[in-house]
């Protein structure tokens, strides 16, 4: 990875500054929640700050995800099914998972979120339904589909402010006015 992606971090109102700016510095041990090939990660635990355990259903983006050497350990499991005990991470992170969820397993997985959470808690998804089926298969993750959508008042009653919004592009804009962002960051100190 050089060093043009690690620049995102200190440019302002962009996704992955809000995530810095937002994430407790002070905690030691973060569990990524849907962790992917663990590219956001990587970019996020620059320098490797935190312990990270990562979680992800799609057995080859956890092969990725090891070869990144930023996680302690990487888990094969469903994110429905978290097995972690109460207050076992500082910050759990789930970026860009609930989407893929129904809403019912979406709320659940909220809950149980900030069950296992220490500190904090970071979720972002999209704003409203973004439909991603034609993605699926395109790196063979039979998981991709987008099955509930979700509106900021929503994270206001279960992650209290600060809540963030934007889209690459037009990020003040949405950062004022977030019904039209793309993505929105939720952030919930517990």
């Amino acid at each position: 990875m050089g060093f043009l992606k690690y620049w995102q971090l200190d440019l302002p109102l962009t996704y992955l500054n809000i995530i810095w700016r937002k994430l407790d510095k002070k905690a030691k041990t973060i569990l990524d929640v849907g962790c992917g090939d663990g590219s956001l990660m990587a970019l996020l635990n620059y320098g490797r700050r935190f312990k990270v355990t990562g979680v992800d259903l799609y057995k080859p983006y956890l092969e990725k995800a090891k070869k990144t050497k930023v996680y302690k350990k990487v888990v094969l499991e469903d994110v429905r099914k978290l097995d972690f005990g109460d207050k076992s991470f500082d910050i759990v992170f789930c970026s860009q998972v609930i989407e893929h969820l129904t809403k019912e397993e979406g709320e659940r997985l909220i809950e149980n979120l900030e069950k296992i959470a220490k500190k904090q808690v970071i979720i972002t998804t999209t704003v409203g339904f973004f439909p991603y089926d034609h993605f699926e298969g395109k790196d063979g993750n039979p998981f991709q589909t987008h099955k509930s959508r979700w509106q900021p008042e929503e994270f206001k009653e279960s992650l209290h402010p600060p809540i963030f919004f934007l889209s690459y592009l037009f990020s003040p804009l949405f950062y004022l006015f977030p019904k039209l962002a793309a993505y929105m960051i939720c952030v919930k100190n517990l």
